[in-house]
């Protein structure tokens, strides 16, 4: 049984863990938290089971947003409810051995959902636009370079719009290397040559 006391600090280092991973998400531009998610109350759900998944707060919200299909991650308030599911699905994936590390684990995840979520864009815009698909990734300037890169799945043309930022991005991250280095062990290489 946890005491009140232990479920507040880790509410508050979830929070904190939280605040970190959408600032990073928005590419370091601020972002804003409601004064109803800034409130203690609002992580304590969260923070029970964290403290029942025994999970570090970093790595359990690491989890939630792995396996969150929005964007910039899950609301504060569907922390609990996806928490354990999400926690039990990346621990299942480190104990299995998929990947070597717990930060490389969710970049790879994370690179997989951007993925497929750009092309599930893709379709609904060249459907609505009576555009095809390679039209439309040639017109996308607001894709991640590297997820950009892995989706032209070999189009030079779609590559080479990207493919400068996804060096510059490679070269500042060695968890971004080792991802990609899982997803696409050639496209790394020819990446860092460019």
């Amino acid at each position: 049984m946890f005491t009140d006391r232990d479920i507040e600090y880790m509410a508050s280092e979830l929070r904190s863990s939280y605040k970190a991973k959408r600032t990073a998400l928005a590419n370091g531009r601020s972002v804003r938290i409601s004064a109803k998610n800034l409130k203690l109350s609002t992580w304590l759900p969260a923070a029970l089971v964290c403290l029942e998944c025994g999970a570090d707060p970093d790595n359990f919200i690491e989890a939630c947003f792995a396996f969150s299909k929005l964007s910039l991650g899950p609301y504060p308030q569907m922390l609990a409810s996806i928490g354990r599911k999400s926690w039990k699905a990346y621990s299942t994936r480190l104990i299995e051995g998929e990947d070597s590390t717990v930060t490389d684990s969710l970049k790879v995840i994370e690179l997989k959902d951007l993925i497929k979520m750009r092309k599930d864009y893709y379709v609904k815009v060249s459907k609505t636009s009576n555009r095809s698909i390679l039209d439309v990734m040639k017109t996308d300037y607001t894709v991640d370079p590297v997820v950009g890169v892995l989706l032209a799945e070999g189009n030079k043309e779609v590559e080479t719009l990207h493919i400068q930022e996804a060096a510059k991005q490679l070269i500042k991250s060695k968890v971004l290397q080792d991802a990609l280095r899982i997803l696409s062990p050639g496209l790394l290489e020819r990446i860092l040559r460019a």
